[in-house]
């Protein structure tokens, strides 16, 4: 059968249960009302009773505010009971009710206590095959139209959101074009490289000084000056290196002092030192101002670069709200599956998908 089809003739059964359900609710409704009456009628019965006269003046009291207390609580009750609905609400307190009016009311006057309680029972059982009765007229929601509305309004969200994602990627795309241009035409690789390159020649030209300063680190502790200069270069190496003056005038005070392969390291320091630590200061000028040519090709480009961030946020964004909406399809596919089951267990028949 054609999913159409199968829809109408769902509608149609739901249309005849809903006569049915009026009908069931009209006749118990006719009956609650006349069950009702009639609990008024014996309440203002039991109101009107005279309490025998051989009865205790203390127990006449405690009756009389019993009588009261009861006929005034089942009153109130009734008053609230409009539909069998209202009276299955009311059953618990109902059924309280028939145990805490006292046990002087009920011996006094048992034959309306027990009228009234024969009338609640009947209700209750009348309430229990309105029960059973109408629960053959439900019958499982089929809402097939609201999934689709649904599932259509997610599918045309999706799409747009797709659409502003390949929009976001392109813009992310440009703005990196955009950058790398700006970069190279900057020659910031080329920064780059020299950075790269004057460091390693700086480490191997301050590795080679320290490791001959070093070399005299021993002979000078032995030496014990008590100069600065001498805890200085104990201390650290590269202080001759920052101070080739101090280290170099020294050197010259201890050379005399010194012997063998100390002296030669001496010498080599004397006859070198002063220009390779010319070189060192001079290429970390140069590195310095390559540096903050770099820096400041950087700096140019960080507003683009943030930019660029902030859309990849943005993107990130949209692909989250892509998925859980996909998800959230996902879902709705199966209930639209489970609502066409259901409908085949209705009808009888097998449904065609849509």
């Amino acid at each position: 059968m054609k999913l159409e089809q199968a829809l109408k003739e769902y509608e149609k059964k739901i249309e005849k249960l809903k006569k049915e359900r009026a009908k069931i609710e009209k006749k118990y409704s006719k009956k609650l009302d006349k069950d009702k009456r009639e609990i008024l009628k014996r309440i203002n019965t039991l109101e009107r009773r005279e309490i025998p006269r051989d009865v205790d003046d203390r127990i006449k009291k405690i009756v009389s505010a019993e009588r009261k207390m009861y006929a005034s609580t089942l009153r109130r009750m009734l008053e609230k009971v409009e539909t069998m609905e209202d009276f299955g609400k009311l059953l618990p307190e109902l059924s309280k009710l028939h145990v805490s009016h006292g046990k002087y009311l009920l011996i006094l006057f048992e034959k309306d206590i027990y009228a009234i309680n024969k009338i609640l029972k009947r209700m209750s059982e009348e309430y229990k095959e309105y029960l059973e009765k109408i629960s053959k007229t439900q019958m499982p929601e089929i809402n097939l139209g609201d999934i689709d509305r649904e599932r259509e309004n997610i599918s045309r969200e999706i799409e747009l959101l797709i659409k502003e994602k390949r929009q976001i990627e392109a813009d992310i795309k440009r703005r990196e074009n955009e950058l790398e241009i700006f970069y190279q035409e900057a020659d910031l690789e080329g920064l780059e490289r020299e950075i790269r390159k004057i460091r390693g020649e700086l480490k191997k030209k301050e590795l080679e000084l320290r490791s001959k300063i070093s070399k005299l680190q021993k002979p000078i502790k032995r030496m014990r000056t008590g100069e600065e200069v001498a805890s200085r270069i104990i201390e650290n190496s590269y202080y001759g290196i920052e101070h080739p003056d101090e280290f170099l005038s020294f050197l010259m005070r201890i050379y005399p002092r010194l012997e063998g392969k100390y002296k030669k390291t001496a010498e080599w320091l004397l006859d070198n030192l002063k220009e390779k630590a010319g070189e060192i200061i001079e290429e970390k000028r140069r590195l310095s101002k390559i540096k903050e040519e770099r820096d400041e090709i950087l700096s140019d480009g960080r507003d683009l670069q943030e930019e660029i961030e902030l859309l990849k946020r943005k993107l990130k964004e949209k692909e989250e709200e892509i998925v859980k909406l996909k998800e959230r399809l996902k879902k709705l596919e199966a209930e639209y599956e489970e609502s066409v089951r259901k409908l085949e267990e209705i009808l009888g028949t097998e449904v065609e998908r849509r």
